[in-house]
C-alpha cells in the first residue's frame, strides 16, 4: 500500500488492492523507478520509467498529474516548470513548450500525456491495478478540471478498476469519488494532526475510511 513513501502519512480511504495490507506486500515505484533522481537513468514521470519500473518487479507505478494548457492531462511533479529561465505554471503551457526529461544517466524523454502514461502501463503491468495517480494540486482553482479530465480519460479507456488515487487535498478525494464512484483512493498528508483532521471531513462527506497507515 503506501507504507513505502515515508515520511509521508497515507489515509487510506476504500483500499482493497491485493487482499487485506497483512496478506500482501506491493511493490510500488516512485515516478517510474530508481531511488531517487540521480539512481534512475530515466527520467522520472517518464513512459521509459514506467515500463523499467515494470520490468524490475513493480506492482503498480505511482505518477504525478496536472494540467497543461488546454486542459490535458500530463505527467509533471513540481509546482511549476522552467522554459528558459522563467518559471510558469503547467498549465500556462502547451505541452510542446514542456522542457525534454533527463535522467540520471542523461537518457531523455518527452513529458507524457495522462492517456499515454496509462496505455504504457496497461500494457507493462499486470492484471491488477498498474498505476497510483497522485493529483498535484497547485492551484485549487483548477482542481474540478484536473479530476474532471483525468477521470474522462478513465472512463474513455475503461481502465477506471486498474488504477487508484492519492492527493494531499481533501476536497479532490472527494471529487474523485464523486466523478468515479467507489474508486479507491488515499488521501496524503505530512503532518498526522492534520491528516485525522483531513479524515473527519471526508467522513463527515460521507467519503469511506477504512484506515490510517503510519
Amino acid at each position: 500500500m503506501q507504507v513505502l513513501r515515508a515520511p509521508v502519512v497515507a489515509l487510506v480511504a476504500a483500499f482493497s488492492l491485493i487482499g487485506s495490507a497483512a496478506a500482501s506486500t506491493l511493490v510500488v515505484g516512485h515516478r517510474g523507478t530508481g531511488e531517487d533522481k540521480s539512481s534512475n537513468p530515466y527520467p522520472e514521470n517518464s513512459i521509459p520509467s514506467i515500463q523499467a519500473a515494470f520490468e524490475e518487479g513493480a506492482d503498480l507505478v505511482e505518477i504525478d498529474v496536472q494540467l497543461a494548457k488546454g486542459g490535458i492531462p500530463v505527467l509533471w511533479h513540481d509546482d511549476k516548470v522552467e522554459v528558459d529561465g522563467e518559471d510558469h505554471y503547467t498549465h500556462e503551457l502547451e505541452l510542446s513548450q514542456y522542457p525534454v526529461l533527463r535522467g540520471g544517466d542523461g537518457l531523455t524523454a518527452e513529458v507524457p500525456t495522462f492517456r499515454a502514461a496509462l496505455k504504457a502501463a496497461l500494457a507493462a503491468g499486470g492484471p491488477g491495478k498498474v498505476l497510483d495517480i497522485e493529483l498535484k494540486i497547485v492551484k485549487k482553482s483548477l482542481r474540478s478540471q484536473l479530476v474532471a479530465a483525468v477521470a474522462q480519460v478513465l472512463r474513455e479507456e475503461r481502465a477506471a478498476s486498474r488504477v487508484m488515487f492519492s492527493c494531499f487535498d481533501a476536497d479532490a478525494i472527494v471529487e474523485v469519488e464523486r466523478e468515479l464512484p467507489g474508486i479507491e483512493s488515499g488521501l496524503l498528508g505530512v503532518w498526522p494532526g492534520k491528516t485525522r483532521k483531513a479524515a473527519e471531513k471526508l467522513i463527515a462527506r460521507g467519503t469511506p475510511v477504512e484506515g490510517v497507515i503510519p
